[in-house]
């Protein structure tokens, strides 16, 4: 975890420094986006028309933001599928799992169709330390739980990938595509609101 922390605040440093030298005198961290005013904390992430962001273009950090955060949703569909196969039938952590699945799986179909209207091809890398993804074998031990306990080790695994998200998230900051900090100001509600119910339940759980 506190190599991944590492790695993070070392991107985040070089793409702050990045931006600086283009000539980004301003940056703003407010997450207010380009229309200046603040998103309201109850946002609702359905009401993102991901149709119309995916008109978009990219360039500079967004490029970055975007080859990171497709292989992490994409790790987020496979917890998902997991929780399908192996959760003890929970209903609120089926229904966590179907929300992920749906929306998250609209978002990488939409983040791809970014790097098609830019002309540019993915770069993706070993994205293995990146904060909040599971390793192989976190995966692994994951896939040979059951029911109650498996729920137990899904909400505690989904929680830190979700806080993952919302710290990559943040270097949007840096962007000035409308599309891009639109999706990551949305991003950050939603993942912080199923954040705070799978710790709910994760208590309920534990008894």
């Amino acid at each position: 975890m506190l190599v991944m922390k590492k790695a993070l605040l070392a991107l985040t440093a070089l793409i702050a420094l990045t931006v600086i030298l283009a000539g980004c005198a301003e940056v703003s961290d407010d997450r207010t986006g380009n229309s200046g005013k603040p998103v309201e904390e109850d946002s609702n992430i359905s009401e993102l028309d991901y149709s119309a962001l995916s008109e978009s273009s990219i360039a500079g950090v967004d490029v970055v933001f975007v080859d990171m955060m497709i292989p992490h949703h994409e790790q987020a569909l496979v917890l998902a599928d997991l929780a399908f196969k192996y959760a003890e039938k929970n209903s609120e952590v089926l229904r966590l799992a179907e929300e992920i699945r749906s929306v998250q799986g609209v978002e990488v179909d939409m983040m791809r169709s970014w790097y098609i209207n830019s002309d540019i091809a993915p770069r993706f890398q070993d994205h293995s330390e990146m904060a909040g993804m599971l390793s192989d074998e976190q995966l692994e031990a994951l896939g040979n739980l059951r029911g109650k306990e498996f729920d137990i080790a899904w909400l505690e695994g989904m929680i830190e990938h979700h806080e993952g998200a919302i710290d990559m998230a943040d270097m949007v900051k840096f962007s000035k595509t409308s599309a891009v900090i639109e999706f990551a100001e949305h991003l950050i509600i939603l993942q912080q609101r199923e954040i705070d119910e799978m710790r709910s339940l994760l208590e309920t759980l534990k008894g």
